[in-house]
């Protein structure tokens, strides 16, 4: 199994002074065991996003249970936007 991630993150400013910040993330993951019906991937990940002079961090604990795949090319494809909005 391998996995490729490719993350995107910028941040807004509005005018009302909070801070928005998205980020986009494109996983991809590919199964060998095309047989298995039921895979769960568990992942841990902390954030630290340092904006001007506010720092903020967060944890994600993602979890993931894939139902569906392709049987032919036993790839899943998963597309996530993951959107912060933090208040100053």
């Amino acid at each position: 199994m391998w996995m490729s991630c490719l993350t995107r993150v910028y941040t807004n400013v509005n005018l009302n002074g909070t801070y928005h910040i998205v980020t986009y993330k494109i996983v991809t993951y590919q199964i060998v065991s095309y047989h298995i019906l039921r895979y769960k991937i568990v992942r841990y990940q902390i954030v630290t996003y340092q904006i001007m002079t506010y720092q903020i961090v967060t944890y994600q604990i993602i979890t993931l249970e894939i139902v569906r795949y392709m049987i032919m090319s036993h790839k899943i494809v998963r597309y996530q936007i993951v959107r912060y909005l933090i208040v100053r």
